[in-house]
């Protein structure tokens, strides 16, 4: 995999950059490699490059100002920015789009679990999440006032009553901070990612899940994504409790790990690993519709991690 990373350059990470222009010159480069990624079998990159490269051209036709768009994903209706990286994701590529944890969720959550989703945007796993756990309850967090705003309206459009949306940021410690708003806003976080240009520097709420769960007397959590630009390891600091209570803590967690991210904060893929471990989980990732264990060489390329409790915790 090493070795691939190194021919491969950046294309790699191509989804993890918003770009509104592709030229001809890259175009071609990038679909040689996507030509090298199939030919040595990696077919879930090969796809991710694949759409990689065509949301690219989408969004260089595309609108360049707001534009907020309706389109309906896993059966619900859904506001998205089609300007923006996940916007536009969500939008020109549907279902498709992270397509596999889609499944895998579906396939997990039972209809009376209480799932959370910490870092949701615009509302692709909340509104998941609210129709699979019908019976449920699903709480969701976000900071960013016009992505907050764009999910109530979809929960709204689509009469769902098991959702509750916070507007706040969650971390290791209840109260106020500093958060920098991007430009494009799915790259939002306390710190400054260098993934585009801050539009906005604001003072917002910050809750923690252990905090949030004690006074909202939720009694467990089922499912828990977090996806919070690098801060995932601030989120896991406050859930500590919840985590290691063996009667209440989730049966499965989704993080997205990506280093570069969470090396803003001072962690590491490695530190957050150590970290559910002393939980009692244990990493794997989707591969082909199955989970796979986590392993070194999936570092940065698949950055949706899943954390299932180790047999030896089930069994206690």
């Amino acid at each position: 995999m090493d070795v691939l990373k190194e021919r491969l350059g950046p294309m790699i990470e191509l989804d993890q950059v918003q770009q509104s222009t592709l030229e001809k010159g890259e175009l071609l480069s990038r679909l040689r490699q996507i030509r090298i990624l199939a030919g040595l079998g990696y077919w879930k990159l090969a796809k991710k490059a694949i759409q990689a490269v065509y949301l690219r051209v989408r969004r260089a036709l595309g609108p360049k100002t707001s534009t907020i768009r309706q389109v309906k994903v896993n059966g619900c209706q859904m506001l998205v920015r089609v300007e923006e990286t996940v916007g536009s994701e969500i939008y020109y590529l549907g279902g498709i789009w992270q397509g596999e944890e889609a499944h895998l969720i579906k396939q997990s959550v039972q209809a009376c679990d209480i799932c959370f989703d910490v870092g949701a945007n615009v509302g692709y796993y909340t509104l998941l999440l609210g129709s699979v756990a019908g019976k449920g309850m699903t709480y969701s967090f976000e900071p960013v006032p016009l992505n907050f705003h764009l999910l109530q309206s979809s929960i709204l459009i689509n009469g769902v009553r098991n959702i509750i949306a916070e507007r706040c940021a969650v971390a290791e410690q209840k109260g106020e901070r500093q958060f920098a708003v991007a430009k494009d806003t799915g790259f939002s976080s306390f710190v400054n990612t260098d993934r585009g240009p801050i539009a906005t520097e604001a003072r917002v709420a910050v809750t923690t899940i252990d905090d949030y769960c004690r006074e909202q007397r939720i009694p467990r959590i089922d499912f828990l994504k977090v996806d919070v630009e690098g801060a995932e390891s601030l989120v896991i600091a406050g859930a500590r409790e919840i985590l290691r209570d063996k009667l209440r803590r989730p049966r499965l967690v989704m993080l997205e790990l990506y280093e570069p991210m969470l090396k803003k904060y001072g962690a590491g893929i490695k530190m957050v690993l150590n970290e559910m471990d002393d939980c009692g989980y244990k990493p794997f990732v989707c591969n082909q519709g199955a989970l796979i264990p986590y392993q070194v060489e999936h570092y940065s390329v698949l950055y949706n991690v899943f954390f299932t409790l180790t047999h030896r915790e089930h069994g206690e």
